[in-house]
């Protein structure tokens, strides 16, 4: 069977990770793939891929997409560049992970699906399949009406100007309408439970299935790789976060600095793997860009007492499940899908947005031990196997059947 994916990113970040992994169960059960993606330098170790458009289409759809509003709705070079691929690959089904993100005409997309009948299974990495043009709703309700008014038209996507959110509804909902039964939408329980409260999804194929983690891939690693990499004092509680500093939604710049800040305990260490910004950090304070080192990063994670996400909304990060796989404990905000996750000793949740509960938990935590590191590996490889997930999607995109 020939099957296209198509997603943001091919390796890069959790949702590239689930992409190539995907593509590569697939390969290793006879099956053909061909990856489309738009944001991330051209991989070179994937057998058949596209990068669908240049830089400068890129800016441009930023730049229109600001305008207008309207961010699935331009790189026609790219997307003509796409279907002219997947024209020649001749797929039987296609995978979406990600659609957002600029790299796409996004109604142009959903007509080439339905006009070749094409089995299609989009994978909610986030909310956007049920929102009008957010990736997360937060605290609003409106996703369950129709986004008749946004209430913030400035988030991501930003528009300077329009409200469009109930015309970019109703063109998703002309497609899915347009798919029917050939479009099945995948998530962890915590969102299909709220793609049932959705104007969009909820009358829609709905599956439950919570994406994993390898533990070949991700295991506890030699820490002292990482503190010699990055010259990380000995004797200190290790406190990490791996996230975009300056991205508003994961909380870094605001939650996980303010921590910092104000901690009186000598002996705690902040890391921020995902460190984008230019301003001043304090002494307990370090911060690394992206490490791509699977290894290295393994080793980190386990360098560390415990990792914290104080993101706004999430789905289910590959982050967090590489946190647990590392045998390292997590502390999220209990306000989005980190909830799917469980709370127990491997887990503590704390109030959204509470950086002085945060806080708490960070200077309680201790040094991590043997005991509270196999609880973590346990807890992942029981609850959030890698394999289960793919074979379930492989079942859906083939029709139930393998």
């Amino acid at each position: 069977m020939k099957i296209a994916i198509i997603n943001m990113y091919a390796k890069m970040g959790s949702t590239g990770s689930i992409a190539y992994r995907l593509g590569s169960y697939f390969r290793e059960r006879g099956h053909e793939t061909f990856m489309i993606y738009g944001r991330e330098n051209k991989i070179k170790d994937y057998p058949s891929s596209l990068h669908n458009q240049s830089k400068l289409e890129e800016k441009l759809h930023g730049v229109l997409s600001k305008l207008t509003g309207l961010q699935g709705y331009f790189s026609d070079f790219g997307t003509t560049r796409m279907f002219k691929a997947l024209d020649r690959f001749k797929p039987d089904a296609v995978v979406l992970i990600n659609i957002h993100s600029g790299y796409l005409h996004e109604a142009r997309l959903w007509k080439y699906l339905a006009e070749r009948k094409l089995k299609t299974v989009y994978i909610l990495a986030d909310e956007y399949a049920m929102l009008g043009n957010c990736c997360f709703a937060y605290e609003c309700t409106e996703y369950e009406t129709g986004c008749k008014k946004c209430s913030d038209i400035h988030r991501y996507p930003d528009s300077l100007f329009f409200d469009v959110a109930g015309k970019v509804v109703q063109m998703k909902k002309k497609a899915y309408d347009a798919m029917g039964d050939l479009l099945t939408f995948v998530a962890p329980n915590i969102n299909i439970q709220k793609a049932k409260k959705s104007y969009l999804l909820k009358d829609r194929k709905l599956e439950i299935a919570n994406w994993g983690i390898s533990p070949t891939q991700y295991a506890p690693t030699d820490p002292e790789l990482a503190r010699k990499e990055f010259s990380l004092p000995q004797g200190k509680r290790v406190i990490l976060s791996v996230a975009s500093f300056i991205d508003p939604r994961k909380g870094i710049s605001t939650h996980f600095l303010a921590c910092a800040k104000n901690t009186k305990e000598t002996d705690l260490l902040f890391v921020n793997v995902g460190y984008d910004g230019n301003e001043t950090l304090p002494d307990n304070f370090v911060g690394i860009p992206y490490v791509k080192d699977k290894k290295l990063l393994a080793s980190l994670v386990t360098l560390a007492d415990l990792v914290v996400m104080p993101s706004r909304g999430e789905t289910l990060p590959v982050t967090c499940l590489i946190s647990l796989s590392c045998g390292t404990p997590l502390c999220l905000f209990d306000s989005w899908g980190g909830l799917a996750i469980g709370e127990g000793e491997h887990l503590k949740l704390v109030e959204a947005e509470n950086t002085e509960k945060l806080l708490s938990v960070i200077e309680q935590t201790e040094k991590k031990t043997e005991h509270i590191e196999t609880i973590c590996k346990n807890y992942v490889r029981q609850n959030f196997d890698e394999d289960a997930f793919y074979e379930r999607i492989l079942c859906l995109t083939l029709g139930g059947d393998e």
